[in-house]
């Protein structure tokens, strides 16, 4: 057994190894299949703040480990920023039940991200087997360049507590609210759940800051995640992953609570027309 699915299997649970398949086509036609069976309802969730360093990268990566060892099914991530920042820190971890996807899989020949070609792979099927698809996105990013967010069943926007991280935000939901995702149509029937994801919080006055900031926006806003140096280390290629291991014992409570959020195992409200505390 490798070093790297050892860590994991101390912490999470084994993630068993198979044989990876790298040729690019064979691994948007795994995906395609994995989305368009019939078989399966695919649990979709983004990662998405146009401000960098509010921890996108980071919460997607864990939470993808997170879904694919408590849940015991299969979790596709798919990176979207050019800059591969989560395909390459998770790509060694990558087996049959964590598969990884760069965002030149979905590009167009100008380097553009092709965001239909996404939404192909983003069904609305309902049954009872579910899959998981965990979506990162990068900086920068505009809510019209993804036209795939109406379909997903989380969108999670972190942000920490300093000032330009919360304008920021504020100005990104005023977009997403007023403009972007209800000009989609998608998936009318259920519209996803908005959760706002306090990060990097150091004190009890962080979080009541940020809950008055995002107080007048139809979110939930969810469990904060404390500021640690140890974060900053997460994916550092180390001998037995000592780094990563350190993270998930630290975070292992959080990553608790999102694996429930995120297979429903919380109750969540039936329509969210106001701040809603979970």
């Amino acid at each position: 057994m490798t070093y790297q699915t050892q860590a994991l299997r101390d912490l999470e649970g084994p993630l068993a190894r198979d044989h990876f398949r790298n040729n690019k086509t064979n691994q948007i036609d795994h995906l395609g299949s994995v989305q368009k069976s019939s078989s399966v309802c695919v649990k979709k969730i983004v990662f998405i703040n146009p401000k960098g360093g509010v921890g996108k990268s980071t919460l997607a990566l864990l939470t993808s480990i997170a879904l694919a060892s408590r849940s015991q099914r299969e979790v596709a991530m798919l990176d979207l920023d050019s800059q591969a920042t989560s395909s390459r820190s998770l790509k060694r971890f990558e087996n049959d039940r964590l598969r990884i996807y760069g965002s030149s899989e979905f590009m167009h020949e100008t380097g553009i991200i092709n965001s239909w070609d996404i939404a192909s792979f983003i069904p609305d099927s309902k049954n009872d087997t579910t899959q998981f698809l965990v979506v990162d996105t990068p900086a920068s990013v505009a809510v019209g360049d993804y036209p795939f967010l109406s379909s997903c069943d989380f969108i999670f926007v972190p942000t920490s507590c300093s000032d330009a991280d919360v304008f920021a935000t504020q100005d990104f939901l005023k977009q997403l609210f007023n403009n972007g995702i209800s000009a989609h149509s998608m998936r009318p029937s259920r519209k996803p759940f908005f959760v706002m994801l306090p990060n990097q919080v150091i004190s009890k006055k962080d979080v009541s800051e940020m809950r008055i900031a995002f107080q007048s926006f139809p979110v939930l806003f969810g469990k904060p995640l404390t500021f640690s140096m140890k974060m900053r280390k997460a994916f550092r290629p180390d001998s037995d992953d000592k780094s990563l291991i350190k993270v998930l014992k630290h975070t292992s409570n959080y990553f608790d609570w999102m694996n429930a959020l995120i297979t429903e195992s919380l109750p969540l409200p039936s329509k969210v027309n106001s701040f809603y505390q979970l």
